[in-house]
């Protein structure tokens, strides 16, 4: 079932910002580089017009979203000496985007709507997004936040946050393909200036399953044969390979949970074999925007801002497993109209 939206009028804004919203629902990792960011604004839902803001104090930033209750507020993942300019660039966080509209294999709602479903697989991938990078290139600072239809996580690394946009696209073609690829086709971690205390590990020498979003896509396909249209849009797979898939789909999650894609060659082909594992990749890969992890001039939604086109609150995400936006992201003004 989609997730009920609906758009945030004037009132509801205003309502929000000075009944419900506090600077100190800010994290502290914005609040602490405040004055070094730029901010935008959208005041009438076509966009963030309003740009080259700078604040010099949490104050002071209370004070505009409390007078003004824009639509939607954004700041910086760079920092700047004159962020009013969009001058003396220092440094940016490496961001990733995942959107969960941009889910393509689902049976859950219609391709481009979101339902709780839609938001726990995104989360999914945030979750593994995070430990990829914790685990597998020893990134610290780390932050995660609700972004309204999905996640933004942002990575203030010491050893990243000054590299250039070629070291940032490595990192997510990395990250984007150890979600999905076997070991043996795995290449090494991208070479990320790490002193001797901080060496990568080399993914190489251990077992990696299949990450639970690639099974949970697998078994959104074959799940009791129910999702056959699913299945027959996979390039090369008609009606009696699909069928076989269906037959076969215990097998298949065993397989999975063993890496074995080799099974699923002698199954259904080398070439039917490739289709299915791409057609898997692809169902998921479009969640993160490499843009945005590309892009050092990239703003992004405020944590604790509402966004005012599904009147939700965008908020910063201490325990992401066990996160529910459906409760914790609902801005009162919302409840109280139930």
């Amino acid at each position: 079932m989609s997730v009920k939206f609906h758009e945030a009028t004037r009132e509801n804004r205003t309502s929000y910002y000075n009944e419900e919203w506090r600077i100190k629902d800010v994290p502290d990792y914005i609040l602490e580089t405040l004055s070094k960011r730029e901010f935008g604004f959208d005041h009438d839902g076509t966009g963030p017009k309003d740009r080259y803001n700078r604040f010099e104090s949490p104050e002071a930033l209370a004070e505009f979203l409390q007078k003004r209750a824009p639509y939607a507020v954004y700041c910086s993942v760079s920092f700047y000496e004159k962020p009013q300019n969009r001058e003396g660039w220092e440094e940016a966080e490496l961001v990733f985007d995942i959107d969960a509209k941009e889910l393509t294999i689902k049976s859950c709602c219609k391709i481009g709507e979101v339902c709780e479903i839609c938001l726990d697989n995104a989360k999914n991938v945030a979750m593994e997004v995070v430990r990829l990078m914790r685990e597998d290139l020893a990134l610290e600072g780390i932050y995660t936040s609700y972004s309204g239809r999905g996640y933004h996580i942002r990575v203030h690394d010491k050893d990243i946050m000054p590299q250039d946009s070629e070291v940032r696209a490595n990192i997510f073609d990395y990250v984007r393909d150890r979600m999905y690829t076997s070991p043996k086709d795995m290449q090494k971690p991208p070479a990320l200036l790490f002193d001797e205390e901080r060496k990568v590990k080399d993914v190489l020498e251990r077992t990696v399953p299949f990450s639970n979003l690639t099974k949970e896509i697998m078994k959104t396909l074959i799940r009791d044969g129910t999702s056959e249209r699913l299945i027959l849009n996979v390039p090369g797979i008609g009606k009696t390979t699909a069928d076989k898939i269906f037959g076969n789909s215990q097998d298949i999650m065993e397989w999975m949970d063993n890496n074995s894609v080799k099974e699923l060659r002698k199954l259904l082909g080398p070439k039917n074999t490739q289709n299915f594992l791409e057609h898997v990749y692809m169902g998921y890969i479009n969640l993160m925007d490499a843009k945005v992890t590309v892009d050092t001039k990239r703003i992004l939604r405020l944590p604790s801002s509402l966004h005012s086109k599904i009147s939700r609150k965008c908020i910063h995400v201490e325990d992401l497993k066990n996160f529910k936006p459906e409760h914790e992201a609902v801005p009162k003004f919302t409840r109280d109209e139930k």
